[in-house]
C-alpha cells in the first residue's frame, strides 16, 4: 500500500523523520488522488455501500458504488 511509510509517521511514539522513501510515497497518492478516476456520479439502479469508522477523535464515512467492477467514490 503506498500510504504505509506515511501512516508509519502518525503513530504515537513514532520518530519523526522525511525521507525520499517518503516522499516518493507521498507524490505517489498524491498523483492517484488527482488523476485516477476516484469519484464517480451516483447510478441509482445500483447499489451504494457505506464504509464507516469512528474512534474517540471523530467519525467518518464515505458512500461509494461498484462500476465495471471498481469501487468508486459517490460524489
Amino acid at each position: 500500500m503506498v500510504s504505509v511509510l506515511l501512516n508509519a509517521l502518525l503513530r504515537k511514539g513514532s520518530h519523526w523523520k522525511w525521507t525520499a522513501e517518503c516522499q516518493t510515497a507521498f507524490d505517489q497518492l498524491k498523483h492517484m488522488l488527482c488523476t485516477a478516476p476516484v469519484l464517480t456520479f451516483p447510478d441509482f439502479n445500483v447499489p451504494f455501500i457505506v464504509d464507516v469508522d469512528a474512534s474517540a477523535e471523530g467519525i467518518g464515512a464515505v458512500l461509494s458504488q461498484l462500476s465495471h467492477g471498481n469501487e468508486r467514490v459517490v460524489h
